[in-house]
């Protein structure tokens, strides 16, 4: 991103877990959620489903 690249990310192709913090423990979804959110900043957040529609005329 920082040399201009458009960087795209396969939402369901990536996962995390829950994690513990300060006592409290924050589920899978959400810690996965919070990252894509953050990542939009610096990239395209899309499905496989439409990644493989959308450069390689693929429904998967």
């Amino acid at each position: 991103m920082e040399r201009g690249f458009l960087t795209t990310l396969i939402k369901d192709a990536c996962a995390t877990r829950a994690i513990e913090f300060d006592g409290v423990v924050i589920s899978g979804e959400t810690v996965h959620r919070k990252a894509l959110a953050e990542l939009t900043l610096i990239s395209k957040i899309t499905s496989l489903s439409n990644f493989s529609q959308e450069y390689f005329g693929v429904n998967v």
